[in-house]
C-alpha cells in the first residue's frame, strides 16, 4: 500500500494471498488506489477486519486513516490519529486497541 519508488510517492495498493508452503504467492492489485499517496504509513485492520492505512508522510504528514469498505471504496473519514506521524510502528493489544509508537511529524 503506497510507498516510495525512489522517485516519487505512490498510491497503489496490493494484496498478497498467502498460500501453503511451496505454493506460489498471489498478488492482487484490483483494489483502488489510496485517496492520496502514503509514504511510511501504518497498515493494519480495524476491529471489523477491514484493511486500513493510517498516517504517513508525503508532505504534509497526515493524521487520517483510510478504511477499505466492502464495496471497494476507501472511507477517508473513518478514523483519525491524535497526532500526525510517519515512520511509526503499531501493535494490536489483546483487548483490540492499537498501540502506536514513535514516528515523526513535519515539525
Amino acid at each position: 500500500m503506497g510507498g516510495y519508488n525512489g522517485v516519487t510517492a505512490v498510491d497503489e495498493v496490493e494484496v498478497l494471498q498467502l498460500k501453503e508452503q511451496d505454493e506460489q504467492i498471489i498478488c492482487q492489485s484490483t483494489i483502488p488506489p489510496l485517496p492520496s499517496e502514503a509514504t511510511f504509513a501504518l497498515g493494519l485492520t480495524d476491529s471489523f477486519g477491514r484493511p486500513m492505512v493510517c498516517g504517513g508522510g508525503s508532505f504534509p504528514t497526515r493524521r487520517k486513516c483510510y478504511v477499505l469498505e466492502e464495496d471497494g471504496n476507501w472511507d477517508i473519514d473513518a478514523y483519525e490519529l491524535l497526532e500526525e506521524r510517519y515512520f511509526s510502528a503499531i501493535v494490536r493489544l489483546d483487548d483490540g486497541r492499537f498501540w502506536i509508537l514513535g514516528g515523526e511529524d513535519d515539525g
